[in-house]
């Protein structure tokens, strides 16, 4: 897993934060396991009450292999349950937001920090208590991250989201970084850079960083529709729709 990740970083791209869903999504992913333990072990105990001879006794063999053949399924559900919670997992880096699932066969999504508009939380009662929440990403593209179901500590990735976004934007303005950080680039030799030509050093005194490009009209009402729907569910208020919505405007 830690291998994959790295694998996935681009030159100067440094992780921030990395969470996983709550356990109680493997407990969720695993019932069937459960049961099947608890049915073993109700069957082991009447089998407690059967004789050795005659029908008991075979009554008592034919359980016994019901016993067993319950507890393998059992271990190999959970085991496999276990694995997919175990390597599915949500980072923020410096640069952008990305899921990590499957045990062999890797699949990873992410989103730029600079096309993340917001991250809606939605924390229940019963995810205030047990420190976990839904949060759906606004991104002003049409693919990347777009939810992340029962995400522990939920809160602490939102403002993960929310600080790395920032400094992002403060470095781009103060001219650190001459535009929004590339994704891993898949160049000759695993280099993320290898495919960009070579720019000299500036050998002059640094001139003012140009502004990041505006979104274009699509990205905006893309993003306005989102929020549109998060509006319509009862996800953000009005007051929050029209700000939003107002600041989405501004940027075109």
């Amino acid at each position: 897993m830690a291998n994959f990740t790295a694998s996935l970083m681009s030159s100067g791209e440094t992780i921030v934060i990395e969470r996983r869903q709550h356990w109680l999504v493997l407990v969720d992913h695993a019932k069937l396991a459960i049961l099947g333990l608890v049915a073993a072990l109700l069957i082991f105990i009447f089998r407690g009450n059967l004789g050795t001879d005659g029908i008991g006794g075979g009554l008592n063999f034919v359980l016994g292999w019901v016993v067993l053949a319950l507890v393998v399924y059992a271990v190999v559900v959970f085991v496999y349950q276990y694995l997919r919670w175990i390597n599915d997992a949500f980072i923020v880096t410096n640069r952008r937001v990305i899921q990590i699932s499957g045990i062999l066969n890797k699949k990873a999504l992410d989103s730029s920090l600079e096309k993340i508009n917001d991250a809606v939380l939605t924390q229940n009662v019963f995810g205030r208590v047990f420190g976990f929440g839904d949060l759906e990403i606004l991104t002003a593209s049409e693919s990347g991250i777009e939810r992340m179901h029962m995400l522990f500590d939920a809160a602490g990735f939102k403002r993960a989201i929310s600080d790395s976004k920032h400094e992002l934007e403060l470095e781009v303005s103060s001219g650190r970084i001459p535009s929004p950080p590339l994704r891993a680039a898949s160049g000759p030799g695993g280099d993320p850079w290898a495919s960009q030509p070579a720019v000299a050093a500036p050998v002059t005194a640094p001139t003012q960083a140009s502004a990041p490009a505006a979104p274009s009209p699509d990205d905006v009402a893309t993003a306005i529709d989102r929020l549109k729907g998060l509006l319509d569910s009862g996800a953000i208020t009005q007051a929050e729709f029209d700000a939003k919505k107002a600041e989405l405007l501004a940027r075109l």
